[in-house]
């Protein structure tokens, strides 16, 4: 049955007349006679009759109307008036245990406590108590507040630190920017300093030797023309002459050759600095060093002897007969260091690997005197017939032609002059050299060479593209020509070494390798004419040489009767 609260605040000399809300909604105007807190509104006897029929309504807490002072504002307790494991109000205090307990709880679980009372016998509150109560609940929240704002400021100060961290930072590298700006000025200040005086000290020696470049070039041009035209006395007068000139600027030439120099600036960084030291600014960053090394005139010229290493030869038995044909007249390197050569009696072109095993034969219409590699699968071959036939070589060594032109000429030598173009040397011609071009046809250089008919073994050519100089080697005077054709001069090579030259071919340095019959000999040649070394060969009276693409490896063939010799030797 539903219980009438007693328990309410109540003012004296005032009667409260509230409606019964149940009828309200029925549009019935009925006065109040009490108030349950469960459905929380007033209601009429018989209204409140209906808490007597339902179950679920029978417990409803109720109060008389009269003592309802106020309206009770309902709030919920928030399950502290239940128990979780009954579901039941509770009812009872267990002081053994200080718990709550609900009436089942009581009974099976505090049946053997000594104190279990009910709630309502000893409920009171204490102000005391509350206090406390509220005192501690007060100061552990301001603890959580601190907390709070202790991570809020936290986080706050944190995100300030990280925003302010790139203005830090490039604060630093501007100090930092602004030391190496500093360094840098005067790096190149010192430097620029260092260069003027070592540009002006060159311009000094570059007028020097121009000077005298230029007068030993006059004379060169002077003697050729008195070669050329002069009778003997004007041949005799004008090297005497020029040979007492040559003796007064010697002094001046070694002079000059010995104030050679090499100058080099470089700049040490500080290593050991530490970041505060950089930007204090308390040592050097770094220090610039400059200086100046004497070189030798072989130095500059870029000309040293080289060694030649034997690797490997094989002798060859080209025809069943005349035998002093049967050589290889002229020989080549393919790209990929194959060797093409060319036999004059039986007509024929040859191909070895890099072992010298023979890996084909190819018969020729006519007879052969040069070859040339043009690619890594072309070949060129220029004949007595005044022909020049390109040959397709392909990797497994079959040979087919490619096309055939006639020429103005009887050439025994070619070499590539550049992507377009030979550079053949004639025989029976006092136009020593000639241009000719992949089309086959003919241009002469704007140089001009010594009058002289030449057999077709008696003469070689080649050419030095790098530095427009045409090579001719005259085995009957045992000479070596070189002529600049830039400057259309020439120098005349005599020496003991030079016996007999024959083939030529440009190495490395743009030295020329000279065949030399009669002492069995590879000499060595500058470009300007000066015999850097000789090499003793295994074979008798070679006749032909060839160079390698990368100018690391030399082939040479020979003439000799009965005992003609391929041989290839390694360039270092």
């Amino acid at each position: 049955m539903a219980e009438m609260l007693e328990e309410n605040v109540q003012v004296p000399g005032r009667v409260r007349e509230e409606l019964c809300l149940p009828c309200t909604r029925k549009d019935k105007m009925t006065v109040a006679t009490v108030f349950c807190y469960d459905c929380d509104n007033f209601q009429c006897k018989q209204c409140a009759d209906v808490h007597k029929v339902f179950d679920i309504m029978k417990d409803h807490k109720m109060a008389k109307a009269s003592e309802i002072t106020t309206k009770p504002v309902k709030f919920d307790m928030k399950g502290l008036t239940q128990c979780e494991t009954h579901g039941k109000l509770f009812e009872f205090l267990c002081k053994d245990h200080d718990m709550f307990c609900c009436s089942t709880c009581a009974i099976i679980n505090h049946r053997a406590c000594d104190s279990v009372v009910e709630i309502h016998n000893v409920a009171g509150v204490s102000e005391e108590t509350s206090m406390e109560i509220r005192s501690r609940l007060v100061g552990a929240k301001e603890l959580c507040d601190s907390a709070v704002m202790h991570w809020n400021s936290s986080e706050i100060s944190l995100r300030d630190s990280v925003k302010n961290l790139p203005e830090k930072i490039n604060n630093i590298r501007a100090q930092m920017n602004k030391r190496f700006d500093d360094l840098l000025q005067d790096v190149e200040k010192d430097s620029a300093t260092f260069m003027k005086l070592q540009l002006d000290k060159g311009k000094e020696k570059i007028s020097k030797c121009d000077g005298l470049a230029k007068r030993f070039q006059t004379s060169l041009k002077f003697l050729d023309e008195v070669s050329l035209h002069g009778t003997i006395v004007q041949k005799f007068i004008a090297e005497h002459e020029i040979q007492q000139q040559v003796k007064l600027a010697q002094k001046e030439v070694e002079h000059e050759c010995d104030q050679l120099e090499t100058a080099d600036i470089s700049f040490k960084l500080n290593e050991i600095l530490t970041i505060k030291e950089i930007l204090e600014g308390k040592d050097r960053l770094g220090t610039l060093k400059t200086e100046t090394n004497k070189v030798t005139v072989d130095e500059v010229r870029g000309h040293r002897p080289v060694h030649l290493e034997f690797i490997n030869s094989i002798d060859l038995k080209l025809s069943e007969d005349d035998e002093s044909e049967s050589m290889l007249y002229s020989v080549d390197f393919l790209p990929d260091e194959r060797i093409v050569g060319i036999v004059i009696k039986d007509r024929t072109l040859l191909i070895f690997n890099e072992f010298l095993d023979e890996m084909a034969r190819y018969k020729l219409s006519y007879q052969p005197l040069g070859v040339v590699a043009v690619s890594e699968d072309t070949i060129a071959i220029t004949g007595g017939n005044k022909t020049i036939e390109f040959l397709h070589v392909s990797k497994s060594n079959e040979i087919t032609n490619m096309k055939t032109y006639k020429v103005c000429g009887k050439f025994n030598s070619v070499c590539l002059k550049d992507v377009d173009n030979f550079v053949v040397g004639a025989f029976d011609d006092i136009k020593l050299a000639r241009i000719l071009s992949l089309s086959g046809e003919v241009k002469d250089f704007g140089v001009t060479f010594h009058s002289k008919l030449y057999r077709h073994d008696a003469v070689s050519c080649t050419y030095i593209n790098e530095l427009d100089k045409v090579i001719i080697s005259d085995r009957d005077e045992n000479l070596v020509y070189i002529y600049d054709v830039t400057t259309n001069t020439r120098v005349i090579v005599r020496d003991s070494r030079i016996q007999g030259p024959r083939g030529v071919a440009v190495g490395p340095m743009n030295c020329v390798f000279v065949c030399c019959k009669n002492t069995d000999s590879i000499v060595q040649v500058s470009p300007t004419g000066v015999i850097l070394s000789s090499h003793k060969l295994e074979v008798k009276f070679p006749f032909h040489v060839c160079v390698s693409e990368d100018k690391t490896k030399l082939a040479v063939s020979n003439r000799c009767k009965g005992k003609s010799r391929l041989q290839v030797l390694k360039i270092n």
